[in-house]
């Protein structure tokens, strides 16, 4: 407890020190939040009255859609080439997500006659989802999600 409270000391006499009040709200926004229009990752040119620049949460999706893109295309095309037709490690894991994601989900929402249809769709959604989520939970990554030590320490103490 007594941690707690000279941190909190030491920032509020930082924040004095430079001449203007502590406000976490700002602190934490600036570490969360979205780039801004003006200053994008990568500009690119407005179209159609449509700014495709790349901020960061376009990159971060991105990133999570190439990531799960490698690891998928990788552990099936490993699976392929081996002799025996048995998955096994992540192939077995992967197997297993398919076949539930399958016959918990997408059969009993849509029934047999699509099922072979909507099973990718929301395979795809879930794994996707389910990637970025696990991803924003690594600090290096505050994108996605804000880790404790990225919010709360100020930007011009961390070094």
């Amino acid at each position: 407890m007594m941690l707690g409270q000279e941190h909190a000391q030491a920032v509020s006499e930082h924040a004095a020190a430079a001449g203007e009040k502590f406000d976490a709200g700002k602190i934490i926004i600036e570490h969360v939040s979205n780039s801004s229009v003006e200053h994008p990752l990568l500009h690119l040119p407005t179209i159609m009255g449509i700014d495709f620049s790349v901020t960061k949460h376009v990159f971060m999706l991105w990133a999570v859609a190439l990531f799960v893109f490698v690891v998928v295309t990788a552990s099936v095309r490993a699976y392929l080439r081996q002799d025996r037709q048995i998955p096994s490690g992540f192939m077995n894991a992967l197997e297993a997500l398919v076949e539930f994601i399958r016959d918990s989900i997408v059969l009993p929402n849509v029934g047999r006659k699509w099922v072979a249809t909507w099973t990718p769709l929301l395979l795809t959604f879930f794994v996707f989802i389910f990637c970025a989520n696990a991803i924003g939970l690594i600090p290096v990554f505050e994108v996605l999600a804000c880790s404790i030590t990225s919010c709360f320490i100020p930007p011009t103490d961390r070094s």
